[in-house]
């Protein structure tokens, strides 16, 4: 969702807006073998979004610390992935569009926020609500989510 949005405009060729994005991610699970994580984490980029057909579409691109490759990911409606957050899979298997290592280095939204984001439902406003939490939230904190946290290593772990 849109935090700060610099810019939003409408053409021939449909809308069009600029500005702060909050991604919420979650981590990927086991369905039927594990239960649902609750945990939310977030990062904030600039992004551009269009208009296709009856959807805001945009991408961002950002590099993980060490690597050289960047990091893509396409974005739809208001939380990157329409309503739901995107989802960081738990085990590098196969080579997809969000690697398992960002989710070390994405900031944990507050449990409180993300606890009423998954009691939220559209019918009695309660997900807009916490959508609208969420966004004053990342405005206080904007300059923490817009960096990746290198977590600090481990006691006793071997370099």
């Amino acid at each position: 969702m849109f935090i700060l949005s610099n810019r939003c405009w409408d053409t021939s060729s449909g809308q069009h807006a600029t500005g702060s994005f909050l991604m919420v991610f979650q981590q990927g699970w086991e369905l039927g073998v594990e239960p649902q994580p609750h945990e939310l984490r977030c990062l904030v980029r600039h992004v551009r979004m269009n208009q296709l057909g009856q959807f805001m579409m945009g991408e961002v691109k950002f590099r993980l610390p060490g690597e050289d490759e960047a990091v893509r990911i396409g974005l739809s409606g208001s939380l990157g992935n329409d309503d739901l957050p995107l989802t960081v899979p738990k085990f590098e298997q196969t080579p997809t569009e969000i690697p398992a290592r960002l989710w070390e280095l994405l900031t944990p939204i507050p449990e409180e926020l993300s606890a009423k984001f998954w009691r939220g439902n559209r019918e009695d406003g309660s997900l807009q609500e916490s959508l609208a939490q969420f966004r004053l939230w990342a405005r206080k904190n904007v300059s923490r989510l817009r960096k990746l946290h290198v977590p600090e290593p481990r006691v006793g772990a071997v370099p």
